[in-house]
């Protein structure tokens, strides 16, 4: 608990900063079990094979396909719980962390996606996503909560979206260099 001292590797060279830019702009997600996980992150051939807008789901023990949606997102800093324990100190327990995601390519396909996700409620995914030249997730990516709005603005030329919401108490895991084109 409280009696674990952490002391991370960090960089300290103010000559020569690594600054990444903000804006999640590739989201992917899967379903949240112990298959569906990717053997190297880094690995585009990996990618390759598992990224497909389309195919079902075969089976309970082969890994499912990945879907890919391009956006705008962000996530903030996450919640803290804090509880006071003896002589005065204070203990965090990380609380949810949220991804916001906005898919603004309306396709027919992504109606329906918008729509089914909708309709399910919340449903159990797994996800990585993109911003920068990182990825977030790690081989196992990140498992929580999926739900998704289809949003028809009143103004007429506001653009109709799909928001989604991603959850999760789990890691972010890793953002590491991703494999796939940066934009």
């Amino acid at each position: 608990m409280a009696c674990t001292y952490l002391l991370p590797t960090v960089s300290g060279d103010d000559t020569c900063q690594t600054i990444k830019k903000g804006q999640i702009y590739k989201f992917f997600f899967t379903r949240p079990t112990a298959v569906d996980v990717l053997a190297d992150v880094t690995d585009l051939a990996e990618w390759t094979d598992r990224l497909d807008q389309s195919a079902a789901i075969v089976d309970s023990v082969t890994a499912a396909s990945i879907r890919e949606l391009s956006g705008i997102g962000s996530t903030d800093a996450g919640d803290v719980n804090d509880i006071d324990i003896p002589l005065d100190q204070t203990y965090s327990f990380p609380g949810n962390k949220v991804v916001n995601f906005t898919v603004y390519d309306m396709t027919t396909e992504n109606i329906a996606m918008g729509i089914a996700l909708r309709d399910a409620g919340t449903t159990q995914q797994k996800v990585w996503y993109q911003a920068d030249d990182l990825i977030f997730g790690g081989d196992s990516g990140i498992n929580g909560s999926l739900r998704a709005d289809l949003v028809v603005p009143e103004g007429r030329t506001d653009p109709q979206r799909i928001n989604i919401t991603f959850t999760t108490k789990a890691s972010i895991n890793s953002g590491v260099t991703t494999p796939h084109p940066v934009l």
